[in-house]
């Protein structure tokens, strides 16, 4: 995917495979690295093209390397609106998602079997989703007695998700030392090999 962004680097074309490259591999901060070298290259029309705006949000999420959890507002699974901290003797897994994304769905599944050996290495999961309606994201996570910490966005102009310029879902971060994102990742299979959870 570089050789065919670096071939069409001066035609909007690059931003489609950009946008494809980034998508698979959000997680990798050297891959990103060396698609923004890359990007940097471009002409400033094709660079701030309205299509995709690539080199922003490759920018943007290498900007950022710590997430202040506490300065964000959630619902609760009262629907009450409430704050959260990061620990910094805790691992946290963040979990981006919403009710009607099946592989979001279908990753649960494995990251309840997974919980017990999460709480063993100090990995504490907190699932960030992204529904509007409380009563179905509600019913969800009863329905299927996912109990690890479950919080819902806020309808405003700031959230964690829009700040992270999260797009595909799910999305896992991992977070240590009070904020310090060490890595994202796209599917609990390679947050499991990461982890070296069996």
């Amino acid at each position: 995917l570089l050789r065919e962004i670096d071939t069409f680097i001066d035609s909007p074309f690059s931003l489609a495979i950009m946008d494809n490259y980034f998508f698979r591999n959000q997680e990798d901060r050297d891959a990103l690295q060396k698609l923004l070298h890359l990007a940097s290259k471009q002409k400033e029309q094709i660079k701030n093209h309205s299509f995709l705006g690539s080199y922003e949000r490759i920018e943007k999420r290498l900007g950022i390397t710590r997430l202040d959890i506490d300065s964000y507002s959630f619902y609760d699974l009262e629907n009450k609106v409430v704050t959260t901290a990061f620990d910094k003797d805790k691992k946290y897994l963040l979990d981006l998602w919403f009710v009607n994304c099946p592989p979001c769905v279908q990753e649960h599944k494995l990251m309840a079997q997974k919980q017990t050996q999460l709480e063993q290495n100090n990995i504490e999961v907190i699932g960030i989703s992204k529904d509007d309606d409380h009563k179905i994201w509600k019913e969800y996570l009863t329905k299927n007695n996912y109990t690890w910490d479950n919080l819902r966005v806020i309808d405003t102009s700031k959230t964690l998700i829009r700040d992270y310029d999260v797009v595909f879902f799910p999305t896992y971060i991992l977070i240590e030392d009070g904020g310090r994102i060490v890595k994202t990742f796209s599917s609990f299979a390679e947050n499991q090999e990461y982890l070296g959870l069996e």
